[in-house]
């Protein structure tokens, strides 16, 4: 699943308006979570004007 980038301080409301912890909207926004609540998420993150980029991979 791919990442999804938000502007600072978007995380801190979609928490509040989905109504789930702060992690939990980073691990949804990262791809890591697939649930009911994960979707609504990214859903609401895109509607604020997210932006969905491929995930980058590290290399160390």
């Amino acid at each position: 699943m791919n990442e999804i980038l938000v502007r600072y301080g978007d995380v801190t409301k979609l928490s509040k308006m989905c109504g789930c912890t702060i992690q939990s909207v980073r691990l949804a926004l990262k791809g890591y979570v697939e649930s009911d609540l994960a979707t609504k998420v990214r859903k609401e993150a895109i509607s604020l004007g997210g932006v969905e980029i491929k995930r980058r991979r590290r290399v160390i």
